[in-house]
C-alpha cells in the first residue's frame, strides 16, 4: 500500500462514522500532507481513533541535514579563511595535530552549528588513520574531496 491507499482507507473511515475501527497501522508507509489533513478532520469526529504511520513528507524534509563537513567548509569560506589558518586556531602547540577534545573545543569556539552527533561524525570522518588525533593532512584530504 502507498500514501493513496492510506488516504482511501482514512476517507472510508470518515464517510462511515459508525465503523468499529479503532486503530490503523500504516507504520511502513510515509504519508503526505493531504493524509495528515484528512486524519485531523476524522479525529474531530472520532477522537478515539489511533493511527500509526511511517512519518510524513514534511517530517522528512525537516530532517534533511547538511553533512558536517559541508558546514565546516561553508564556515571557512564565509569567513575567508585558509584551511591551515582555521586548523591553527585549534592547534595551540603547532604540532599540526589536535586531539579529539581540542577539535571539539575549537569547533565550539567557532560557533558552527553542529549537534554533538554531527561533531562525532565529523571526527570519525577526519581521523582517517584512527590514531585518536586529527592531523592537518587528514583535514586537508577530507576538505579537498568534498
Amino acid at each position: 500500500m502507498q500514501t493513496a491507499g492510506c488516504y482511501g482507507v482514512m476517507k472510508a473511515v470518515k464517510e462511515n462514522a459508525s465503523t468499529a475501527i479503532e486503530y490503523l497501522d500504516f507504520s511502513d508507509i510515509q504519508v503526505n500532507k493531504d493524509f495528515e489533513d484528512l486524519f485531523k478532520e476524522v479525529k474531530e469526529v472520532r477522537p478515539d481513533l489511533k493511527c500509526k504511520h511511517g512519518g510524513s513528507e514534511e517530517e522528512k524534509k525537516k530532517k534533511a541535514k547538511v553533512n558536517p563537513m559541508q558546514k565546516l567548509q561553508k564556515y571557512i569560506q564565509k569567513n575567508n579563511l585558509r584551511l591551515v589558518d582555521f586548523f591553527n586556531k585549534f592547534d595551540k602547540d603547532g604540532s599540526m595535530s589536535v586531539s579529539y577534545d581540542e577539535f571539539r573545543e575549537g569547533l565550539e569556539e567557532t560557533g558552527i552549528d553542529m549537534s554533538p552527533d554531527e561533531v562525532e561524525m565529523l571526527i570519525c570522518e577526519l581521523d582517517r588513520d584512527g590514531d585518536g588525533d586529527i592531523n592537518y593532512s587528514e583535514l586537508y584530504m577530507c576538505y579537498s574531496k568534498k
